[in-house]
């Protein structure tokens, strides 16, 4: 009952180089995410503005790392 060694297929999967192949896509919804939230300041309605900047922000990087 010895345990494996599973170092080396958790190091295949991670040397794959699988990136993520969709960044004009992410590129271009932060973009329009980033432009709403923007539009939403200069009409006024300020505090619901910078929420939903300071929530994209978050979105973007989570979705950047991969989460």
């Amino acid at each position: 009952m010895g345990a494996t060694d599973d170092f080396s297929l958790w190091e295949e999967e991670v040397a794959d180089g699988s990136e993520s192949t969709n960044t004009r896509g992410m590129i271009v919804t932060s973009l329009l995410l980033l432009a709403g939230a923007g539009a939403m300041i200069a009409l006024g309605v300020t505090m619901l503005g910078f929420a939903a900047l300071a929530i994209l922000a978050l979105i973007i990087i989570l979705w950047r790392a991969g989460m």
